[in-house]
């Protein structure tokens, strides 16, 4: 998976937009879910469209959060949640988002111990056994499917040239995708590409991209302004589009919240001290990117792992408005633990001149 978000949980399955289908789960601690069928000709998800989706706000949820929902043509005639499913329809994404992931995650409960006539509709208990406070998620076909041949080959040569054509797009994928990052490192642009849906994405995200170019001894300090949202989030990339060791390390953060609501951001990893300020819409927020805690107060620190070169980017769930370009700048790890560094009226450090590019993405 390419640009894969540490704070959300994903389930993905290839399905036929002619079938019924049904997926059942829990929300946990999630904050947000979204259900979307996608149609794509198999050239890498490059040209996937979202065809289909529901969302956690429009489904219905047992007490713990737990769901049914029906993908089919026709309407189900259980009362549980209707996804329409287009018959061009070919892959499934199931997206739970995360204020701050468990780096555990539990197996679904036992489908034989799930009443699905009760499950996940007002008052039951919907996980069935599952942890408290983990989400798990499980997508099934409703109709019996006859037993395949051992080998289709007809099948098998789509399914082989669907991975060689995915696969010889690689190298022009990372090439095409960084062109951008490496002419122009230690900025941030809107990620326009990757809206409505395009390439597996998240139909209601608006993003963020850009790059970093550091010594050992630089920071990035980006600052900027909350837009009114229902989720955020910022996650470290290496030039390879995956994301960094979140399971060590802090590479990520995101903030829950609504229009209405204050926030909280979070760091992965969990156990690590949660040092982050309350954020709301409005809100200034600071993040410095370095090989190096800086250790600042008025901070959030995301570790590039000494990676001289990486990508970031950053995600708005349901904005009221366009996300603000935040300001870029690059700075002495030194003088940012100064406590006597002078901060201009703007929240961003006083630059101390321009920064010199050592080489390439």
């Amino acid at each position: 998976m390419l640009m894969d978000n540490p704070d959300f949980r994903y389930w993905v399955a290839d399905i036929d937009g002619r079938r019924r289908y049904r997926v059942t789960g829990s929300l946990g601690d999630a904050v947000y879910q979204s259900i979307t069928a996608y149609s794509s000709a198999g050239s890498g998800g490059l040209d996937a469209n979202a065809q289909a989706r529901i969302d956690s706000d429009s489904m219905t949820l047992g007490t713990d959060g737990g769901f049914v929902v029906t993908l089919s043509a026709e309407p189900p005639d259980d009362g549980t949640d209707w996804l329409v499913l287009p018959e061009g329809a070919n892959t499934l994404w199931v997206r739970q988002f995360h204020a701050a992931s468990e780096t555990t995650v539990p197996e679904p409960p036992d489908p034989q111990a799930t009443d699905p006539e009760t499950f996940g509709k007002p008052g039951s208990s919907g996980s069935s056994g599952a942890p408290a406070g983990q989400g798990w998620c499980r997508i099934e076909p409703i109709d019996e499917t006859p037993v395949p041949p051992a080998i289709d080959v007809a099948r098998f040569n789509r399914r082989l040239r669907r991975l060689g054509s995915g696969m010889s797009m690689l190298p022009a994928v990372w090439r095409a995708s960084t062109k951008a990052d490496r002419a122009e490192p230690n900025t941030i642009r809107h990620w326009t590409a990757m809206t409505g849906g395009a390439a597996f994405t998240e139909p209601g995200i608006r993003y963020l991209r850009g790059s970093w170019l550091l010594s050992d001894d630089e920071a990035l300090v980006i600052d900027g302004i909350l837009p009114p949202c229902r989720y955020w989030n910022a996650v470290l990339y290496s030039r390879w589009l995956n994301s960094l060791d979140y399971r060590h390390r802090p590479v990520s953060m995101s903030g829950v919240g609504t229009r209405d609501r204050s926030s909280t951001a979070r760091q992965r990893p969990v156990a690590a001290p949660d040092v982050s300020p309350q954020t709301g819409p409005g809100d200034r927020y600071r993040i410095v990117l370095a090989a190096q805690d800086p250790r600042i107060d008025t901070a959030h620190w995301l570790d590039t792992e000494g990676r001289p070169c990486g990508l970031f980017v950053f995600r708005f769930l349901q904005p009221e408005t366009e996300p603000l370009l935040p300001t870029v700048e690059v700075h002495k790890i030194d003088r940012l633990r100064d406590r006597h560094v002078h901060f201009g009226v703007s929240g961003h450090v006083e630059p101390e001149g321009p920064s010199t590019q050592r080489g390439r993405i």
